[in-house]
């Protein structure tokens, strides 16, 4: 569901229209490669991503349009810190929404996976974890702040062009005084990759032991559950890290802003105009 979520929530340019279009299939082949689906596991995720993409590109894209309509209204003005963390709770509860919609594909899978298919699923996982360890904990500290200062500086110049020196600056001065905590969020992903692993594993055995508790209803509850560990962690440090994290954000964006000249703003209108044209075009296809 990450992949799906990411490839409808991206704003579209020519290739991620492409993207968008054949979400259901990326999202299909993204998840195949966690689990190995059987023949019918493969049909019904078909047919479920598709009808997802569905409901998303009648009712997701035109909530997309408007937001990108009323962030386009605020770039020529000052963004506050206030105002850019509106705007981000809006991108946050885009993607509840689309992660709730989702929930029911997850819950038909997740009881008919097998102890192979969740094996791998844990392989995978420990990969992954390996790999983040490699990217962001097993450097060293300046090499960990060139990253976050070249990944900060490639987002800003996706939406307001070139940055100049003073603004670079800025940049590295912002991601020294943001909290990021790599051995944190790698705990926190664990957390979640074994509680997804846990939930579907009891909820499986349950299903084919034909256990009498076992009912839809309870198997929705435990999925929304679920969800709900994920979005809010039971974890209240992280929580604190995350809400302190998403406020310096907010607080990155206003201060980038605040720096740019009428031509770095009129840059990010165009670029933005760009992609609600894209998104009213994607719309669109969905009514032909």
């Amino acid at each position: 569901m990450g992949l799906l979520a990411v490839a409808l929530l991206l704003p579209a340019c020519s290739a991620v229209k492409l993207a968008y279009n054949q979400s259901p299939n990326l999202a299909y082949w993204y998840m195949d490669g966690y689990v190995d689906f059987t023949g019918v596991q493969s049909l019904q995720i078909k047919s479920d991503l598709a009808q997802l993409q569905t409901w998303h590109r009648q009712t997701q894209l035109p909530l997309y349009i408007a937001l990108l309509q009323k962030i386009q209204t605020q770039l020529p003005g000052e963004i506050s810190q206030a105002q850019a963390c509106v705007l981000l709770d809006d991108v946050r509860a885009q993607l509840t929404t689309l992660s709730l919609q989702a929930l029911p594909i997850a819950r038909t899978l997740a009881v008919t996976l097998k102890p192979a298919q969740l094996a791998k699923m844990q392989s995978k996982f420990t990969q992954s974890n390996a790999d983040y360890r490699e990217e962001f904990i097993q450097i060293t500290p300046m090499q960990l702040r060139e990253k976050r200062v070249d990944l900060a500086i490639s987002r800003s110049e996706m939406l307001y062009g070139r940055l100049d020196a003073k603004q670079i600056s800025l940049v590295g001065r912002l991601v020294d005084s943001t909290e990021f905590e790599s051995t944190l969020f790698l705990a926190e992903r664990q957390r979640r990759q074994q509680d997804a692993i846990n939930t579907m594993a009891r909820l499986a055995v349950e299903k084919s032991t034909g256990q009498a508790l076992v009912s839809l209803a309870g198997e929705k509850t435990a999925m929304r559950d679920l969800l709900d560990r994920s979005l809010k962690s039971p974890n209240s440090v992280y929580r604190s890290y995350q809400e302190n994290f998403m406020r310096d954000g907010c607080r990155f964006f206003s201060e980038i802003h605040a720096s740019t000249s009428p031509a770095q703003r009129s840059n990010a209108q165009q670029v933005l105009a760009g992609y609600e044209s894209d998104m009213r075009t994607l719309n669109a296809q969905g009514s032909n």
